[in-house]
C-alpha cells in the first residue's frame, strides 16, 4: 500500500511540473509625487474580461517590483493599489515577452492619471506589513455559502474535516468579527453560520494575545489570526437561519441563529436541540447538523465538549447570546452567554493486552452508563482606550457545571493461556458541581520617548464538590490478595487558586531593536479533600469512616520570575531572544490516616527561547524556534502515602522527584505561488527531556498493581509534516489536488516489575485529495488516507507491534438541476490487527437531496445517515505498555426530513462582486 501511495504522489508532482511554462517578468518602480519610493504597494495582474487574478506581488523598500507571469493570450490589465493613493492601471492585449514599465508615480487624492483608471476595481489582495487582506467580493462563492466556504477559496487557507483552519500550514486558533469574538474567539460558530455575502474583508495576520496587542509587541509567529470585517451595507439589518427536522427512530434536529447588526452594535442569538450527536451549530449546506455528514468525526469549541460519532448517543440542548459594541471609539465591549446540557448513553467493550517483561496478561472489560452535563458559561471582554498613550483590558470568564453519571462495569483478567486471575463487578454513581472564575487585567502605557510599561494580572479560581456512591467487588483467583468488596459513599471537595502578576518595561534601542525587562510573581494553591464512609449493616447507613480511603492534600507554590528579551525587526522578518529564570518554592502537605506528610523544596527553572522569522518574497516564510523550559511534578506525583481508592491498583507518589527539564525546537516553512496556483508547507520539530518523569509499576500474582514515579532522561517526541496543493483553471472547470505526509516519533521509558524498558512509537500518515469543480454547480472530491502505527519495545515480552488504517472517502455535491441540492458522502474504513470479535471494516454512506423555494429562502431536504447500516466504532490503541482494542455504542441508520428558512433583511443593497477568482 505504501508503494501505491508514493506512485500516486509521484504522479501528481509530475503532473504539476508538466504544466510549467516559461515565465515573463513585468518590472517597474512605484514612487509618490515627490519621487520617493513607496513600499508595500500591491501590484496585481488580472484578465480584462472577468478580473480573474493571474498573479500579484508587492513593492520592496526601493519601491521596485518584479511580477512573474506565464504567456497570456487574452487582454489583461496590471494595477497598482495603495491606501491613500489613487490606483494605477495599464492594459495589455497579450503578454508574450518581458515588460519594463519604468517608474510609476502615484498621486494622493487625485483621479487624473496618465493611464486608464478602473474606478470600480478594488485590489483583491493588499499586503500591510504582517497582515494580508483579501477582498471578499473578489472570490466567487455560491449565494448561500457560509464564511467557511469563502475561506476555502482563499489562497493558502485550508479547512479540514474536523473544522481546523490553517493558513500556509499554520493553525488559526483565533477568528474575530470586526475585531471582536463571536461566541468565543475560536470563531467556529462564525465560519459555520455567518453568510459569506456580508463579509467585506478577510484579514490574516500573526496571532497576538490581548497583552501583545495592547503592548504593540511582535507575536511569536507560530499561529495566525483571521479577522472578518462586515460589509458596510450589511452591517445594518437582521439575518439568520432557522432549521428543523424529524426522522425515523425519533431522531430530530433543530437550530436557530438570529443576528441583529446596527453599526458597532451587534446582537446574536443561538439555539439548538437534537439527539443526533451534533453540536447544533455546525450548519452544512448539504447535511445541516448531521454528524458524520462530510465524514467529519469531531468538533471542538470553546464551550462545548468534543462531539464524536464514537462516544455513544448524545441528546443536546443549547442556548447562546452574543453582544458586541463600541462606545465613542474608546470602549469596546464583547460578551457571550451559553447554556448547554447533554444527555449521553454509552456502552463499550474492550480487550487490553498488558505487556510485562516476562509475559502478557489480558483484561476484558464491559461498561454501560448514562451521564448528564449542564454547563453555564459567561464571558466578557472590555477594552478601554484611556488616552492616546494608555489603555487597559478586562477579560472575565465565569463557568458553572453540574454533572451526573451512572456506570455499571465488569472486568476479568486472564493469563495468555486463558487462566482466570481476577474478576470485578461494580456500579458507580457520581454527582459533581463545579465553579470556575478566570479574569485577565491588562494595562499598557506608552511614553514620549517611545518606551512602554505593561502590567498583566491574571487569576484562575475553581472549586469542585462531588458525591460518589461505589459498590464494587473484586475476587482474586491467583496470589495472596484477599477478595475486596466495597459498598461506600465518598464526599470530595477541591479548589484551585492561581494568581499571576507580570510587569514589563520595553525600551527601544533603535528603530528596529527593542529591549524588554520583565518580572513577575505567581502564587498557586491546590487543595483536595476526600471523606469516605463504608456501609454499616447494623445501622443501615453509610456511617463508618474509612481512614485508609480519606485524605486532605495541599500543594502550594510561590514563583518569582525575571528575564530580559531582545527583539530585532528587519525587512525580512524578526529575531527574538528571551532569557529568564523562575525561582520556585513549593510545599506539599498531606493529612492521611492521622499522619502528616510534609515536603518543602526550592528549585530554579530555566526559561529560554530563541525564535526567528524570515520572509522571502511575497508569500514564502520560514520560522524557527528553540526553547529550554522546566516544570514541576504534579501534586499526585509527589504524594507520599498510598492511594487505595481502586481495588486493582495502589499508587504512591515520590517526594524526591525533581522538576522536568525539556529542550524543544520548531520549524515551519510555507509558500503559495499564484503563478502556478500551487502551495506547500513543511513543518518539523520535537522535544527531548534532559530530565523527565517515568512510571514505575509492579504487579503481584493477582495482577494488582503498585504504581509510583521516578526521574529519567532521554524521553521525548519528534514530528514532521509536509503538504503540497495545486489548482488548475480549465474554463469553467477547476481541478485541484492536495498530497500530504505526517510522521511522528515518541520515545517512552518506564519500569515494570523492576525491569527498565523503553518503547519507541512511530506513526506515518500519507494522504491525498482530489477536487473537480464544475462552475460551482457540480463538485466531486475523492480522498484517501493511510495511518500506520508501530511500537518497538526493549525488555518486554513483545518486541514490536503495529496497526494500520485505510480511510477512503468520496464526496459528491450537485446544484443541478436548478433549485436542487444533492449530496452523497461515502467513506470506507479498515482497521487492521483487531482482536477476534471486533469487526475490522465498515462503510459509512450518507445522502441528501434538497429543494429551494420562495426565492431560495426555504429549503426542504430528505437526508439519510448511515444508509448501509454499517457504522462502527472499533479502534486499536497501542500504548507503551499495552495494546487495546475497543468497540463502543454508536449512532446507526436513520432518515430525516428537514426544513431550513433563511432570514435576510438588510438596510443596504445586495453586494455585487467586481472580481471573480477561482483558485
Amino acid at each position: 500500500m505504501n508503494k501505491v501511495f508514493y506512485l500516486i504522489m509521484l504522479f501528481f508532482f509530475g503532473t504539476a511540473f508538466s504544466f510549467a511554462q516559461k515565465n515573463f517578468s513585468i518590472k517597474g518602480k512605484i514612487s509618490d509625487e515627490n519621487k520617493k519610493p513607496i513600499e508595500a504597494v500591491t501590484i496585481y495582474l488580472s484578465t480584462a474580461k472577468d478580473s480573474t487574478l493571474i498573479n500579484y506581488t508587492i513593492t520592496d523598500a526601493k519601491g521596485e517590483f518584479d511580477l512573474q507571469t506565464n504567456k497570456v493570450e487574452v487582454p489583461t490589465f496590471i494595477a497598482a493599489s495603495m491606501l491613500g493613493f489613487t490606483d494605477y492601471s495599464k492594459q495589455f492585449d497579450l503578454i508574450n515577452d518581458h515588460i519594463q514599465l519604468g517608474e510609476i508615480f502615484l498621486t494622493e487624492d487625485s483621479n487624473t492619471l496618465d493611464e486608464m483608471v478602473i474606478k470600480a476595481d478594488v485590489a483583491p489582495i493588499r499586503v500591510k506589513q504582517d497582515t494580508i487582506e483579501f477582498n471578499a467580493a473578489s472570490f466567487k462563492v455560491r449565494p448561500d455559502a457560509n464564511v467557511k466556504t469563502l475561506l476555502e477559496q482563499l489562497p493558502g487557507v485550508t479547512v479540514d474535516a474536523d473544522g481546523k483552519i490553517k493558513y500556509n500550514g499554520k493553525e488559526v486558533p483565533n477568528i474575530l468579527v470586526n475585531g471582536k469574538p463571536f461566541f468565543g474567539a475560536d470563531g467556529k460558530i462564525a465560519i459555520e453560520n455567518l453568510p459569506a455575502e456580508i463579509i467585506n474583508k478577510v484579514q490574516v495576520s500573526d496571532h497576538k494575545t490581548k497583552a501583545e496587542k495592547l503592548a504593540g509587541k511582535k507575536s511569536d509567529g507560530e499561529t495566525v489570526s483571521i479577522n472578518l470585517t462586515i460589509d458596510e451595507d450589511k452591517n445594518k439589518g437582521f439575518f439568520g437561519r432557522i432549521n428543523g427536522g424529524y426522522g425515523t427512530d425519533d431522531r430530530y434536529e433543530s437550530s436557530l441563529l438570529a443576528n441583529y447588526f446596527q453599526g458597532e452594535t451587534k446582537f446574536s442569538v443561538l439555539a439548538s436541540s437534537n439527539n443526533i450527536n451534533s453540536s447544533g451549530f455546525s450548519q452544512n449546506e448539504v447535511f445541516d447538523n448531521m454528524r458524520g455528514g462530510r465524514n467529519s468525526w469531531s468538533f471542538n469549541s470553546s464551550f462545548i465538549d468534543e462531539y464524536s460519532g464514537n462516544s455513544g448517543i448524545t441528546t443536546s440542548n443549547l442556548v447562546g447570546l452574543n453582544y458586541n459594541d463600541s462606545f465613542k471609539k474608546k470602549v469596546d465591549v464583547a460578551g457571550s452567554y451559553v447554556l448547554d446540557n447533554q444527555d449521553n448513553i454509552s456502552k463499550s467493550s474492550s480487550r487490553i493486552e498488558n505487556l510485562l517483561p516476562e509475559n502478557r496478561v489480558i483484561s476484558l472489560n464491559e461498561n454501560e452508563g448514562t451521564s448528564y452535563k449542564n454547563n453555564h458559561k459567561f464571558t466578557m471582554d472590555f477594552e478601554v482606550k484611556i488616552d492616546s498613550t494608555s489603555s487597559f483590558a478586562i477579560v472575565p470568564v465565569y463557568e458553572k457545571n453540574s454533572n451526573r453519571r451512572h456506570n455499571v462495569s465488569s472486568s476479568e483478567t486472564v493469563s495468555i493461556l486463558n487462566d482466570l486471575i481476577n474478576k470485578s463487578e461494580g456500579s458507580q454513581f457520581s454527582e459533581t458541581d463545579s465553579d470556575r472564575f478566570e479574569n485577565k487585567l491588562i494595562y499598557n502605557k506608552r511614553f514620549k520617548n517611545k518606551t512602554s510599561f505593561s502590567l498583566n494580572f491574571e487569576n484562575n479560581n475553581s472549586k469542585n464538590k462531588s458525591f460518589a456512591s461505589n459498590q464494587v467487588s473484586t475476587i482474586f483467583y491467583e496470589g495472596s490478595n484477599p477478595n475486596d468488596v466495597r459498598n461506600q459513599n465518598a464526599f470530595s471537595n477541591s479548589h484551585t487558586d492561581n494568581y499571576d502578576l507580570e510587569l514589563e518595561y520595553r525600551i527601544p534601542i533603535t528603530k528596529k531593536q527593542t529591549l524588554t525587562v520583565a518580572g513577575g510573581y505567581v502564587n498557586s494553591l491546590d487543595v483536595d479533600t476526600k471523606e469516605t464512609f463504608d456501609y454499616d449493616a447494623n445501622t443501615n447507613q453509610y456511617s463508618d469512616f474509612n481512614d485508609l480511603q480519606s485524605y486532605k492534600n495541599r500543594f502550594q507554590t510561590n514563583e518569582v520570575n525575571a528575564g530580559v528579551a531582545y527583539e530585532y525587526q528587519h525587512e525580512k522578518g524578526f529575531f527574538q531572544l528571551n532569557l529568564g529564570s523562575r525561582w520556585m518554592d513549593y510545599e506539599m502537605k498531606s493529612l492521611y490516616n492521622s499522619d502528616v506528610y510534609l515536603n518543602k523544596k526550592t528549585d530554579v527553572l530555566p526559561n529560554i527561547r530563541i525564535s526567528n522569522s524570515f520572509r522571502f518574497g511575497k508569500s514564502t516564510r520560514l520560522y524557527l524556534s528553540y526553547r529550554y523550559t522546566g516544570s514541576l511534578p504534579s501534586m499526585y506525583q509527589l504524594l507520599e502515602y498510598q492511594d487505595l481508592s481502586s481495588t486493582l491498583s495502589i499508587s504512591q507518589g515520590n517526594g524526591n522527584l525533581k522538576s522536568k527539564l525539556s529542550n524543544g525546537i520548531n520549524l515551519n516553512f510555507s509558500n503559495y505561488d499564484y503563478l502556478t496556483r500551487s502551495g506547500y508547507y513543511i513543518y518539523a520539530g520535537g522535544s527531548i527531556d534532559s530530565r523527565g518523569i517515568m512510571d514505575v509499576v509492579s504487579y503481584d500474582e493477582g495482577f494488582k498493581s503498585f504504581r509510583t514515579f521516578e526521574n529519567t532522561s532521554g524521553t521525548g517526541y519528534a514530528y514532521f509534516g509536509a503538504s503540497f496543493n495545486k489548482s488548475y483553471k480549465l474554463g469553467v472547470n477547476t481541478l485541484s489536488y492536495e498530497v500530504g505526509l505526517n510522521f511522528n516519533l515518541d520515545r517512552f521509558k518506564g519500569k515494570t516489575n523492576d525491569v527498565l524498558y523503553s518503547a519507541n512509537s512511530q506513526g506515518l500518515t500519507p494522504k491525498v485529495k482530489l477536487t473537480w469543480d464544475y462552475n460551482k454547480e457540480f463538485i466531486i472530491s475523492p480522498s484517501y488516507q493511510y495511518d500506520y502505527n508501530m511500537v518497538k519495545y526493549t525488555d518486554f515480552s513483545l518486541d514490536k507491534t503495529n496497526n494500520f488504517k485505510h480511510k477512503l472517502n468520496l464526496q459528491i455535491t450537485s446544484y443541478l438541476p436548478k433549485q436542487f441540492i444533492i449530496g452523497a458522502d461515502v467513506g470506507y474504513n479498515y482497521n487492521s490487527m483487531l482482536a477476534d470479535g471486533f469487526k475490522k471494516d465498515f462503510t459509512l454512506l450518507n445522502a441528501s437531496i434538497g429543494y429551494k423555494f420562495l426565492n431560495d429562502q426555504l429549503t426542504a431536504k430528505v437526508k439519510a445517515y448511515d444508509l448501509l447500516n454499517q457504522n462502527l466504532s472499533t479502534n486499536r490503541y497501542i500504548s507503551p505498555t499495552s495494546i487495546q482494542d475497543s468497540d463502543q455504542l454508536i449512532l446507526k441508520r436513520y432518515f430525516m426530513f428537514s426544513l431550513s428558512y433563511k432570514l435576510d433583511k438588510f438596510a443596504g443593497k445586495k453586494k455585487e462582486s467586481s472580481h471573480f477568482i477561482s483558485m
